[in-house]
């Protein structure tokens, strides 16, 4: 507490700043990380220190050596190692992150895949986990069949995630996924010109009236088209699998309802077998054949914004399992800023590179979807230190979920889990094997368990952060809309007359900001004071998060 006492005193009161600092500090350790309800015990602190102090340094000029009134009771600046400087400066996409929210791991990923990630993100600007999260399912759809990994003898999991980014029109989520998608638009580009040249041989040997075989089917890389019919009849050409990359991701569940009458669907249980590669079987009325999907692979991702979060629901309000099997990335938007300077050619080549590595990784047969033979993907295993992160994790992450005070309502998300850590694993030890790692590329070891681990913490963070926002009524959503532009603008303390004059979504009056101030206050994201002004009185709101 002295410390941040000192570092309060000295930054002016910036929140952001002091916890910069103070991680830099040998008094930094995990504990200050802590949860405390919807904040950690760091913010807390902060906050308290920030309460604590009366007056800051304010800098003189032709001041040689400025420091605090000599009556002020602040002690003597002790220098945390490496303080004697000023902090190196942050990329901005990572400096203007809230700690609450956490933050994209991008230093467990090789260095090559985490500098395409940092150079998309200054790029665009955007937050990197709108790089990020993308490229971890793109990765796994290059992975496709060709690999499983075998987490115990009867379980074996497949590279596919499920994962969304959620972020307000104009945050910088399709020139992210644009940029992450290019290798894989690249490959369906040059997959149909296969297609269209395979084509006109088949129909010259038809022509010529000699034995013209079957017609030529198109394999995939990539669709954007989500029915089940459509998907069905990519597949058959497709054994290795394939992405579904989506601009608005919410197309994707307005498909389950496409083939109904009334608009209620019937394809939500299909997907929810797709998830696990599962065979699955829809009959349609209009067709004469049922629409099959033999044990396959589909990846998918694809951004929308916070409003749309609700069309992801089952419409009758049911828990059917759906939602749990999806991975959100819900960073903090950035402040605006002007356009960067572009990808280097050299970085985006790279990652193609990449991707062409993970395609060029060999299952143990091919298979041909038209002829109904599946391919036979490679199996991979833990290493002995891989085995034993996993065990480690797997018994805290049922220790977590079995606590009195573990929220039902992501009890189902965190099952899910227990799948998805070995996925990522599966993935991100591909990339190091892509990238050139003196790794077995079926010996999936500690290492990259370890990344896997980080990553799942990741995801539960956006978790709780989205669930937070589905489960909220209309005047919570405007209360966190609010709460999300103190972070923007990296306000500590508020008045109803700043939310005001801000023109927030739903806040149109000081009624509706009290409202939405004291809604903060009560959902733990800080505390509210009021003074009496001339013709009413007026409310502060200091966050601690």
């Amino acid at each position: 507490m002295a410390l941040l006492v000192k570092l309060a005193f000295w930054t002016g009161k910036n929140a952001e700043q002091m916890d910069r600092l103070f991680r830099r500090s040998q008094q930094m350790s995990a504990k200050f990380d802590s949860p405390r309800g919807n904040t950690t015990l760091g913010w807390q602190e902060i906050a308290r220190a920030c309460e604590v102090v009366s007056t800051t340094y304010e800098p003189q000029e032709h001041d040689a050596d400025p420091g605090p009134d000599p009556g002020e009771d602040i002690p003597s600046w002790d220098d945390p190692p490496g303080a004697d400087e000023p902090p190196e400066p942050e990329p901005e996409h990572e400096a203007a992150r809230d700690s609450t929210v956490a933050t994209f791991p991008v230093q467990v990923l090789p260095a090559r895949v985490a500098r395409f990630i940092r150079a998309v993100a200054d790029s665009v600007p955007c937050p990197v986990d709108f790089v990020g999260v993308p490229l971890l399912a793109v990765a796994g759809a290059a992975i496709g069949n060709s690999r499983v990994l075998e987490v115990h003898p009867g379980w074996r999991e497949r590279a596919c995630l499920w994962a969304l980014i959620v972020g307000r029109s104009g945050d910088g989520k399709s020139p992210a996924l644009e940029a992450v998608l290019a290798p894989i638009q690249a490959r369906q580009d040059s997959l149909h010109r296969q297609y269209r040249a395979a084509l006109a041989e088949w129909h010259a040997r038809k022509d010529d009236g000699g034995g013209a075989g079957l017609r030529p089917l198109m394999e995939h890389a990539t669709i954007t088209d989500a029915t089940l019919e459509a998907l069905a009849n990519a597949l058959l050409s497709s054994p290795r699998g394939l992405l579904l990359g989506l601009d608005e991701a919410t197309a994707w569940v307005k498909s389950f309802n496409q083939y109904r009458s009334g608009g209620k669907g019937a394809d939500r249980p299909h997907w929810l077998k797709i998830w696990g590669s599962q065979p699955t079987t829809a009959i349609r009325v209009s067709r004469e054949e049922p629409v099959h999907l033999p044990a396959t692979f589909v990846a998918v991702t694809g951004g929308l914004p916070p409003d749309m979060l609700t069309a992801l629901g089952d419409e009758e309000g049911r828990e059917d399992g759906f939602l749990a099997r999806l991975l959100f990335a819900y960073p903090i938007p950035l402040p605006a800023a002007p356009s960067g300077t572009g990808i280097a050619p050299a970085i985006a080549d790279d990652w193609t590179t990449i991707t062409g590595a993970l395609w060029r990784l060999a299952p143990l047969a091919v298979g041909n979807g038209q002829e109904g033979v599946p391919m036979l993907p490679a199996v991979a295993t833990f290493t002995r230190d891989g085995e034993a992160a996993w065990l480690a994790w797997s018994q805290q992450h049922a220790d977590d979920i079995n606590r009195e005070t573990f929220p039902d309502n992501l009890r189902a998300a965190w099952s899910k889990f227990r799948s998805y850590l070995p996925r990522l694993a599966l993935i991100v030890h591909s990339l190091r094997w892509a990238c050139g790692e003196e790794v077995s590329a079926d010996a999936v070891d500690g290492t990259s368990v370890q990344a896997a681990i980080a990553f799942v913490a990741y995801f539960q963070g956006h978790a709780r952060r989205t669930y937070a926002f589905l489960h909220a009524n209309q005047p919570t959503r405007d209360a966190l809309g609010c709460l999300e532009w103190l972070r923007r603008q990296k306000k500590l303390s508020v008045t109803t007359r700043d939310v005001e004059r801000a023109h927030l979504r739903g806040i149109s009056n000081s009624t509706s900001a009290e409202q939405a101030l004291k809604t903060l206050e009560r959902l733990g994201y800080g505390c509210c004071t009021q003074k009496a002004v001339r013709g009413g009185r007026c409310i502060t709101f200091t966050r601690t998060c």
